[in-house]
């Protein structure tokens, strides 16, 4: 879920500026791809899940989403050389494509409902530096299609308006307010004790009281000593920068990214959960002596170089745990049709409509000299 709404805002961003929605009202409606193929309003609700309601827009913006995502990784099996999909290719017996997009729509589009709905519920809403974060990212976004008029095209031949383009990016800070519950003792999301320890470290042992929770820099040494002394050098810079961050938590994280030459980090991109004697000597001992985000000095092993940041042992499972949450919330939830719109709606036939319509519009768009990058 995490992964496909981040997705999601790499590639629809958000509009938040006041002025740009006065805009988009007084001119003429954007060309839409739901409008032109479906002859419907995109913003007309299609069903709505526990009460949310949801546009045909957001629906088959989710499908598009789907089938982009599954030729991409699930290509080989669901497509043919030229990449069209074999929609009635069975994966196993009596389940074809066909079937595997359509589920992974609805699951898609439950996953963005229940976001928000569990966001309402537990009162999380958007920060200032949120906000701010959105409108960087409408800027950015803007700057690189070419324009505000490009952009909104854009949206268009995606089948979006701009609100509904607003709250599907809005969904990864919601999202991500979530997990920060699931930390913070007192909320209603906080992960209880029995839970926790139900949970395994990366040895496969079940949490105790004893397990923690570290991520770390690592900056691996030679032996050489000229060598080794700039890399120590270049790890005092980052502990300065780290520390005269305002957050200096964060700013761990992007200096970890950027710079940890630990092979582990691939895989355990947040940290390590691990008991006694699991880790190198410096390292534990170093690990365990720290308050929760406290940071350490430079700590020396016979790996390197090591700036280590204690965080809560909620934190390793977090992810995990909400989802787990909204697999429950899945599987209860009351979802009500607009039949007669979901009528007019055959998934196939509206993707070969749509490939088919995007193709003209790209090609009138080469023809007039206006042609953008937009998302096929």
């Amino acid at each position: 879920m995490k992964k496909i709404i981040a997705l999601l805002l790499a590639l629809t961003a958000v509009i938040s500026l006041a002025a740009c929605k006065q805009q988009q009202e007084e001119e003429t409606p954007v060309v839409n791809a739901v409008r032109e193929i479906l002859q419907v309003e995109p913003e007309e609700t299609l069903l709505s899940i526990d009460g949310n309601e949801l546009s045909v827009g957001i629906y088959l913006y989710q499908f598009l989403y789907s089938c982009e995502y599954v030729r991409q990784n699930y290509g080989y099996y669901c497509t043919d050389e030229n990449g069209e999909f074999l929609w009635d290719q069975e994966l196993d017996t009596g389940y074809t494509v066909t079937d595997f997009l359509a589920e992974a729509t609805e699951g898609n589009t439950l996953a963005y409902a229940i976001v928000e709905n569990m966001a309402k519920e537990n009162g999380v809403e958007l920060t200032e530096a949120d906000k701010a974060d959105l409108e960087e990212s409408l800027q950015s976004f803007v700057q690189d299609v070419g324009g505000e008029d490009a952009y909104r095209e854009t949206l268009g031949r995606n089948g979006l308006t701009w609100e509904d383009n607003q709250r599907l990016a809005e969904s990864y800070y919601y999202y991500m307010g979530l997990l920060e519950l699931c930390v913070k003792e007192g909320s209603g999301l906080y992960i209880p004790d029995d839970v926790l320890y139900g949970y395994h470290d990366m040895s496969g042992a079940a949490f105790t009281e004893e397990t923690i929770m570290a991520d770390h820099i690592l900056l691996k040494t030679s032996g050489d000593r000229e060598a080794d002394k700039a890399l120590r050098e270049r790890m005092e810079e980052m502990k300065k920068t780290i520390e005269e961050a305002e957050d200096p938590v964060a700013k761990f994280a992007e200096l970890a990214d950027q710079n940890s030459e630990d092979p582990g980090r691939a895989y355990y991109t947040d940290g390590y959960a691990f008991g006694r004697g699991q880790m190198v000597a410096p390292f534990e001992e170093a690990a365990y002596a720290l308050e929760e985000y406290e940071i350490s000095d430079i700590v020396e092993s016979e790996h390197g170089y090591h700036l280590i940041l204690r965080k809560p042992l909620r934190e390793f499972v977090k992810v995990d745990y909400l989802q787990n949450l909204m697999m429950e919330r899945q599987e209860t939830a009351g979802i009500q049709w607009n039949e007669e719109l979901k009528a007019k709606i055959d998934l196939r036939q509206f993707y070969d409509a749509y490939v088919e319509w995007l193709d003209a519009q790209l090609e009138d768009s080469q023809d007039s000299g206006t042609d953008q990058d937009v998302q096929k």
